[in-house]
């Protein structure tokens, strides 16, 4: 009694679910579905495509329809796609659809498929690092120094390295080491190796040299009674320093430039400037300059 009730009630069921399923009035529909490659062997790419999804006109009643519409798709079987130019036909069999759900027509009926081989190219890696007007980066290195990409064979990239923009500024002294993703920034580029490089790099002030011209030249412990003659009494020097504290600075008034005559008597001589500057400030040229005096 019990087995006859069991298979009375599945019966029960089985007949609701096909009138949930069957027992509504079929309508027709068209809908856009999209397209998914299949087995597309590694060594292509797909370069190009006429379509990535197709209509297709299906029968099914409509609240099955929004229950399943999801998971209708067309799908191609790329195994055997040869470089070039590839019309695949797209037929009712390539939709993958329920069962309780009719096609009835696709459209396009052929699609254009543009397939390359897949080549690896080795590209040396230029890192950009943005710098401070008053600061140099030295000795930048990328490691490792190439990359390998892999592109279709028929590409030809404008640049024959790849530039690798660092997020971080050069605006103080000191080395640094930053690790870099490698990002895919053209679409013909399928795959990199490494992903992500090691940049290291020296940041530096920026050096400036500049030549200061007619700089006086202070005669000090004068004795009284007599005259002290210099020529020449203004000299140019040429110095070094950070590009910010020659920019800043007032040379003429930071550099003093003197002869001490104290030990000196009455004649002619041949003497060296005293030449005091700032601790920045590097003297190139102008310090060897010899200066006569007289003394009366």
């Amino acid at each position: 009694m019990k087995d006859i009730t069991l298979k009375l009630l599945s019966l029960f069921l089985a007949i609701l679910i096909w009138l949930y399923v069957y027992g509504v009035k079929k309508m027709v529909f068209f809908r856009d579905v999209p397209i998914d490659f299949l087995n597309l062997p590694p060594e292509k790419v797909i370069i190009e495509s006429s379509a990535f999804s197709v209509k297709i006109k299906l029968s099914a009643s409509r609240r099955i329809l929004e229950t399943v519409k999801p998971s209708i798709r067309a799908e191609i079987d790329l195994s055997s796609v040869k470089d070039g130019v590839n019309i695949i036909e797209i037929t009712p069999g390539n939709i993958k659809a329920p069962p309780y759900v009719k096609i009835l027509s696709v459209s396009p009926q052929t699609i254009e498929i543009k397939i390359d081989s897949v080549t690896e190219k080795s590209l040396p890696v230029i890192a950009e690092i943005p710098v401070d007007e008053d600061y140099i980066v030295n000795d930048l290195k990328t490691i490792p120094p190439e990359v390998i990409v892999e592109t279709p064979k028929s590409f030809t990239p404008n640049e024959n390295f790849l530039v690798l923009k660092i997020d971080k500024k050069c605006n103080k002294e000191g080395n640094f080491v930053y690790q870099s993703p490698v990002s895919l920034n053209s679409e013909n580029l399928i795959h990199i190796t490494p992903k992500e490089i090691k940049v290291k790099w020296r940041c530096d002030k920026k050096m400036e040299e500049k030549i200061i011209k007619n700089l006086p030249v202070i005669i000090k412990n004068k004795k009284e009674g007599m005259k002290y003659f210099l020529k020449p009494d203004k000299i140019n020097l040429k110095i070094k320093g950070w590009a910010k504290d020659i920019k800043n600075m007032n040379l003429k008034d930071a550099i003093e430039i003197s002869v001490d005559v104290k030990d000196y008597k009455k004649g002619s001589y041949e003497i060296s400037p005293i030449i005091k500057t700032p601790d920045e400030i590097e003297v190139l040229a102008g310090s060897e300059e010899k200066l006569k005096l007289r003394v009366e």
